[in-house]
C-alpha cells in the first residue's frame, strides 16, 4: 500500500514541478508532456524501489544478523525483472543463536528467518554440515535417525563462500 502512495506522490510531484517550470518559463507545456513525464517518473521510481528494497532491508538488520541467501523473482507484470530478477526475500540468521550438534560437532543448527518484502517473516530451521558443505531445511515432516540427523529431506550443496556455511561453521562448540 505504501508503494502505491509513493508512486502516486512521485507522479503528482512531477506534474507539479513541470507546471511550475513552465509557468516560470512563461510558456504553456505541450499537452503530451505532463502525463508522459509523470508516467515515466512513476515507472522509473517503481524500478528503483523494486531493486533498492534489499539494500534498505539489509541496513536495518542488527550487526550479528547475517544474510544467508537472497531470493530473486521474475514477475511478468514487471517486465524489467525478466532481465535482472528482483530480490523479494532474504534468508537471515543471528550468529549468536547458532548451536552445534550435541554429538557430532561438524553439524550446526541454524535458526533462520525468511524475510519477505510484502509478508511477515517466517521462521526456518536449517542443519548445516560443515565438513560436507551442505544444508538441509528441517520441517515438521523431518524424521530424525538414532544419530540425531535427518533421514529424509534433500541436502543442498553450498558453495565454499556461502554465508550460511562460512558463518555457521564459525560457531563455537557447545
Amino acid at each position: 500500500m505504501i508503494d502505491i502512495v509513493a508512486i502516486v506522490a512521485v507522479g503528482v510531484g512531477t506534474i507539479g514541478i513541470l507546471l511550475i517550470v513552465f509557468k516560470l518559463w512563461g510558456q504553456k507545456a505541450p499537452r503530451y508532456l505532463i502525463p508522459m513525464s509523470a508516467g515515466a517518473a512513476m515507472v522509473i521510481f517503481t524500478v528503483y524501489n523494486d531493486y533498492d528494497w534489499v539494500n534498505r532491508a539489509k541496513k536495518i538488520l542488527p550487526p550479528d544478523v547475517v544474510v544467508a541467501k537472497e531470493i530473486g523473482t521474475e514477475i511478468l507484470l514487471r517486465p524489467w525483472t525478466m532481465f535482472v530478477p528482483v530480490v523479494e526475500q532474504l534468508v537471515i540468521f543471528d550468529k549468536l543463536k547458532l548451536r552445534r550438534h550435541a554429538t557430532q560437532s561438524n553439524f550446526v543448527m541454524v535458526e533462520a528467518a525468511l524475510m519477505s518484502r510484502y509478508m511477515g517473516a517466517q521462521e526456518k530451521l536449517y542443519l548445516v554440515d560443515c565438513d560436507a558443505g551442505k544444508e538441509i531445511e528441517l520441517t515438521a515432516e523431518s524424521k530424525m535417525g538414532d544419530d540425531g540427523l535427518p533421514t529424509n529431506g534433500e541436502w543442498l550443496a553450498l558453495t565454499q563462500d556461502a554465508p550460511m556455511l562460512v558463518e555457521a561453521c564459525k560457531a563455537p562448540a557447545n
